[in-house]
């Protein structure tokens, strides 16, 4: 019978420890808080179909305080607990303020767990109306090239001339412009580099919040051709001639140098232009001055603005009553340079042509001592026209006028004799 009464005492001691353990240590009810858990917001995809957009910038984070059993507590924490706000209702531009889910990993569901306090109890939302478009790209030139160095800043090669911004509405509509800062100061070569752009207004001043606007392209690449300025002198060659000596005449451009831009290895070299010749034996006295066009190397631009040159052209000697021109019919005509085993035969017979000089000088001059000369080097077989020299055999100080003459001249194989 005692025996009996032990067992039976030790039976009960033994459920008690087991329900004790089970409520106090299994199946407690507790209290626990879990800080800094994020909150997600689900339905961003509807918002963009609404052309709607969260300009809120703070990222929201809740602390939570739970009860439930201690088994299912100690398995929560901040990182698997979601909190999850739907965004599903904003149909519109506002301040929105929005309640959150709150839910658990599968594991922790031995028994209820209640949520006891939410810190904050809801979020605020903004949303604004979303704009998208087009501007182009402005480029701000600062500093000072060397004073030998020009750019052109209205032809900057950009990779991208417009950029594409999308935003808050009324951010959005204040942007006209991406500008971006190219720096000068003291640059000899060309600039190609890539740049920070700046969203900017009308007035060129940066737009002060831009932080929710986004931009397709963040640097733009642009090309700044840099050029060495050099002045170069315009020159003419004048050809005597006519009866005309160089001392005779006095040449005047009415431009000596001008200005002109391009790279250094351009330049390099260039040391004059050469505009043309001025033959004198050309001139009379009503024979206008001569206008030359300037024609500049490639790669290399003419920033004075000038594209011709008049000379000036002065003889006083066209003028005197003792410098004249007389005819002469010339018979005399001789070839030099005939290829070997040619003949030539003169078709023309005699020109007229026109000498000047001196009246005293040409005095002397006799028919026969004007020779018609023609250079047959390289000469074919055949008749052809010839540019002829005129030649004054004895007398100096007397020359041509105008244009060389030509003569119609026969040029054959010496015919074999037969044996």
């Amino acid at each position: 019978m005692k025996n009996k009464f032990v067992t039976a005492l030790l039976s009960l001691a033994i459920a008690f420890g087991l329900w004790a353990y089970v409520m106090i240590v299994e199946m407690p009810e507790s209290e626990n808080t879990y800080y800094n858990i994020p909150v997600v917001l689900d339905g961003k995809g509807l918002l963009d179909e609404r052309n709607l957009m969260i300009v809120s910038s703070q990222e929201f984070r809740i602390d939570l305080t739970l009860s439930g059993y201690r088994s299912d507590l100690d398995k929560l924490n901040s990182s698997n607990i979601t909190l999850l706000a739907d965004l599903s209702r904003i149909t519109e531009p506002g301040v929105h303020t929005l309640d959150y889910t709150v839910s658990f990993p599968g594991d922790a569901n031995t028994g209820p767990i209640q949520t006891i306090k939410k810190d904050p109890q809801t979020i605020q939302i903004t949303v604004a109306q979303r704009s998208q478009k087009e501007v182009p790209v402005e480029v701000i030139f600062t500093g000072t090239l060397p004073p030998d160095y020009s750019y052109d800043r209205s032809n900057v090669t950009l990779d991208n001339e417009k950029v594409m911004i999308s935003g808050p509405k009324d951010v959005v509509d204040q942007i006209e412009k991406a500008c971006i800062t190219i720096d000068l100061e003291g640059k000899t070569q060309t600039i190609t580099d890539s740049f920070r752009h700046t969203l900017c207004g009308e007035d060129g001043k940066p737009i002060d919040d831009v932080s929710a606007v986004t931009v397709n392209l963040s640097d733009i690449r642009a090309t700044v051709i840099i050029h060495k300025i050099k002045e170069i002198p315009l020159r003419v060659e004048v050809i005597p001639g006519g009866g005309i000596t160089l001392d005779m005449a006095t040449i005047t451009l009415d431009k000596d140098t001008i200005k002109v831009s391009g790279s250094e290895a351009a330049l390099e070299g260039l040391d004059e232009i050469f505009l043309g010749t001025i033959d004198l034996s050309k001139f009379t006295a009503d024979t206008p001055d001569p206008v030359f066009a300037i024609t500049l190397p490639d790669n290399v631009k003419n920033v004075s603005g000038y594209v011709e040159v008049t000379a000036d052209v002065e003889i006083p000697a066209l003028s005197d009553p003792d410098f004249v021109t007389r005819s002469y019919v010339v018979k005399n005509f001789r070839g030099t340079g005939v290829p070997v085993g040619m003949v030539v035969e003169f078709q023309t017979e005699q020109l007229v042509i026109d000498l000047r000089g001196w009246a005293d000088t040409l005095d002397k001059v006799k028919p026969d001592s004007i020779v018609v000369v023609v250079d047959f080097t390289g000469a074919q077989a055949g008749s052809a026209s010839y540019t002829a020299t005129i030649r004054i055999n004895g007398v100096e100080g007397v020359g041509l006028v105008g244009q060389e003459p030509t003569v119609n001249v026969k040029v054959e194989p010496i015919a074999q004799e037969e044996e």
